[in-house]
């Protein structure tokens, strides 16, 4: 079996979860691949997690453990990965989320074993905003299109074509190790690991959508604390300083890399801390981002997104909701034609 079908643990991590939590067990449930272990780290729930949860360990495959305290996001995580787990790989399905295609991991396997030296395997993702309505679909282009890419092209690819997260992806244990994941308390510890671990490796693509993400202001996709903020940018000077490490002869294009997601959580960060009205933490935020990433904090006050920035957020907070959601729906769509 293990040779065959090595094992493969999927990581469900869980705070006051009760009213979501059951769509992500049964996704993982219903996958086909016949060596699963599904490891349910629940953080300490207030809430009825415990009575949804026990209604699926009667099956072997489920393995449910309950912190006494809550520990935090990453230590959890970190908890999960590395005592509980003991597959040689792993994907995880966040407690509000779920798969949405049963063959996943049997498909994410067979291109592991087709080809050597994949260390991640990404399916597309599909992704509702509660906040605004909108509704995305991961395009096919660019990263879909062929079943295997160099690791390297995809970090660069990443400027201009975004970023992956961890929604459908599995993860070769060992590679998470050695790129040290979870070791910092980062939101976005999966850009930690998964741009780290691609380095020097080649990356597997799915060309199907296989998970379902909510986006709402109760989970970490929507961070207000400017600490986390300003912590999400130091995550993206450690894997430059990293890749540096791993690709001497590229310092010019990793130097790019860097500039480009500094400026990118700049933008981010004003617009959304704005956007929710949430003064202090904007002041925080932009003290910090000024004293700590003063080029890049510069660039951005210089640059026309800013002035625009300026602009259109006056407008829409004076505009109904439904126009607004509308506006964001055509300007997501449009960006994904262009792409």
């Amino acid at each position: 079996m293990e040779q065959n079908f090595p094992l493969v643990s999927i990581i469900i991590t869980s705070y006051n979860r009760a009213n979501l939590i059951s769509k992500a067990i049964e996704s993982a449930l219903a996958q086909d691949y016949p060596n699963l272990e599904i490891i349910i780290s629940d953080n300490c729930s207030t809430d009825q997690s415990d009575a949804i949860i026990s209604k699926y360990t009667n099956d072997p495959r489920v393995k449910f453990s309950k912190n006494s305290t809550n520990i935090g996001m990453i230590p959890n995580f970190r908890k999960a990965t590395y005592e509980l787990s003991k597959g040689e790989y792993i994907t995880y399905i966040s407690s509000d989320d779920y798969l949405t295609d049963n063959s996943f991991v049997s498909d994410s396997i067979k291109l592991v074993k087709k080809y050597e030296n994949i260390v991640l395997v990404h399916g597309r993702m599909s992704y509702m905003d509660t906040l605004t309505g909108v509704l995305w679909e991961m395009p096919e282009s660019p990263y879909f299109l062929e079943e295997i890419r160099a690791g390297k092209d995809v970090f660069f690819q990443s400027i201009k074509a975004g970023l992956l997260s961890w929604g459908a992806c599995l993860l070769r244990k060992e590679a998470m190790t050695k790129a040290g994941a979870f070791q910092k308390e980062y939101h976005n510890a999966d850009i930690d690991a998964d741009y780290k671990m691609m380095l020097g490796s080649s990356v597997g693509f799915l060309n199907k959508v296989c998970y379902w993400q909510l986006g709402h202001t109760d989970n970490s996709g929507y961070p207000t604390d400017p600490d986390k903020i300003l912590l999400s940018m130091e995550c993206f000077e450690n894997v430059a300083d990293y890749a540096l490490k791993e690709m001497p002869g590229e310092k010019e294009r990793i130097e790019e890399w860097r500039r480009h997601f500094l400026f990118s959580i700049i933008y981010w960060a004003f617009y959304s801390l704005k956007e929710k009205n949430k003064k202090e933490e904007f002041r925080i935020f932009k003290t910090g981002a000024q004293k700590k990433y003063p080029a890049a904090y510069n660039s951005f006050i210089k640059s026309w997104k800013y002035k625009k920035l300026l602009i259109v957020q006056p407008v829409k907070r004076a505009l109904p909701v439904k126009i607004v959601r509308l506006i964001s729906n055509i300007h997501r769509k449009i960006k994904s034609q262009a792409k």
